[in-house]
């Protein structure tokens, strides 16, 4: 028998093999989870893009006012449009005659609505009349008149923020800051 000893652990090269191997993943897994944020703002700033212009194409198709309403309380958008002879806006209905449930940007992207401003007064909403074109109305439908100027959306995810705007006149929407 020799007169060596063995003991039971890990070697110095063995330890320091684990730790870079972590460092490595850290390095990797860090960066990607920190990205997570702007992908999901990007992800709702295109969701309220598209709600906006569901509205847009639905006041066209239908012949009736239709706009995106949002709610900054609880981060979500509703798509309403003003029947003949009703009062306040309703929910659209989709496909089946259902009304449309409202897209809640806060518990699918864990984003906010920061506001809904305008050169004049929109009440958190984007109307559009029957051939598309942008138009401004109070919480409860009534018509205050064309939009002229722009109106803007603001989304925010964290630290993170982006605005969407709508055009007065055309209805043209786009991303303006990313």
């Amino acid at each position: 028998m020799s007169g060596r000893r063995r003991f039971a652990g890990f070697t110095i090269l063995e330890l320091l093999t684990v730790v870079l191997v972590a460092g490595i993943i850290a390095a990797v897994v860090i960066p990607a989870t920190s990205g997570l944020e702007a992908v999901r703002l990007t992800h709702a700033v295109q969701a309220s893009k598209e709600a906006i212009e569901h509205a847009r194409s639905a006041a066209v198709a239908t012949g009736r006012p239709t706009g995106a309403q949002f709610d900054p309380g609880s981060a979500t958008i509703t798509l309403v449009l003003v029947e003949p002879g009703a009062g306040a806006p309703v929910p659209m209905a989709g496909p089946m005659g259902t009304p449309l449930e409202p897209t809640d940007l806060a518990s699918r992207y864990g984003t906010n609505v920061v506001s809904v401003s305008a050169s004049e007064p929109v009440e958190n909403a984007i109307w559009f009349r029957f051939d598309g074109a942008p138009e401004r109305r109070t919480g409860t439908g009534r018509l205050l008149g064309e939009l002229t100027g722009v109106a803007a959306v603001q989304l925010s995810k964290g630290s993170s923020t982006e605005t969407l705007v709508v055009h007065g006149g055309s209805g043209l929407v786009e991303v303006v800051a990313r």
